[in-house]
């Protein structure tokens, strides 16, 4: 179990012409004076029912990013190697899918992370640790993340407290373009619980190469992933250049007893350094 708390205003918003209707239709609960002001406006995601609403797919995408940042960091550092699939090209997205397209055989196999021997492929780092642990086109999360409420698993959670501002940018002022921008934010100092669960796999081979079993591995994965994230580094949802979105996801003293637990230390402060420990051991396995 973890405490999540939004230390600025966050907005995970709609699309400009989703965000325009609803906020035409609702007026956002009379918080606008003109329906005007809709016209350029970027609202808070809703529900079927027109409820502001955090999901938990925005959380594990947080901590995925998170988790990318760090595993290519750690492997860079480490091996000067590329360990994560969205970092091999400009747009930053994953490429690992399964099964393996055989346009892409050639462009793993340059890199390492497939071998090709006497027409078999061995499988390295495909699919690459992230997509492994978070999924890929193919391949199911293993990490699962809901809100805790009434001992449900619930995958959103209802935004009560929003605050609604209206923004000019600098280029706005050059081209002469005065309509201010309406962003509907959730507060901050917003609370949520939130259930961090990693789901085993029947075969734990496909997912983890080194002598580390799922859990040690995910569980540091997901340790490690929290500590960019917490520092502000990694942010949640849009407009985080505009000081929006600086969240922190921090543990429960039972939570910590877990996580110590399955990753043998039982001190707070060797807790990082056995989980790069065990990234380190995993990274290696996949790319030596």
């Amino acid at each position: 179990m973890f405490k999540l708390r939004y230390l600025s205003n966050v907005l995970v918003g709609e699309t400009p012409d989703i965000s325009k209707d609803i906020c035409s239709f609702t007026r956002l609960n009379n918080k606008i004076t003109s329906v005007e002001e809709c016209k350029k406006s970027i609202i808070f995601t809703r529900n079927i029912w027109l409820r502001r609403v955090i999901r938990a797919s925005s959380l594990r995408g947080l901590i995925r990013a998170s988790a990318e940042y760090i595993v290519e960091s750690i492997s860079r550092a480490t091996f000067n190697k590329n360990a994560v699939c969205s970092y091999l090209n400009t747009l930053h997205k994953p490429t690992c899918k399964i099964p393996l397209e055989k346009d892409n055989i050639e462009m793993f196999s340059k890199i390492g992370w497939v071998e090709i021997r006497e027409g078999k492929i061995k499988y390295k780092n495909y699919p690459c640790l992230i997509c492994s642990f978070f999924g890929t086109s193919g391949l199911k999360s293993l990490i699962e993340i809901t809100f805790a409420k009434n001992s449900l698993k619930n995958f959103e959670e209802v935004i009560e407290n929003v605050d609604i501002k209206r923004y000019l940018f600098s280029h706005q002022i050059s081209d002469n373009k005065r309509r201010k921008l309406l962003l509907e934010m959730a507060k901050k100092n917003s609370n949520f619980i939130v259930n961090v669960s990693i789901r085993k796999p029947l075969l734990e081979k496909l997912y983890v190469k080194g002598e580390s079993n799922i859990y040690r591995v995910g569980v540091s994965l997901i340790w490690l992933s929290l500590l960019p994230i917490n520092a502000g580094l990694i942010r949640l949802g849009r407009f985080k250049s505009r000081g929006l979105g600086y969240v922190e996801i921090k543990y429960t003293r039972d939570t910590f007893n877990k996580i110590a637990g399955l990753i043998n230390t039982s001190s707070f402060y060797n807790v990082t350094k056995r989980a790069l420990e065990i990234i380190k051991s995993e990274l290696r396995a996949r790319l030596s």
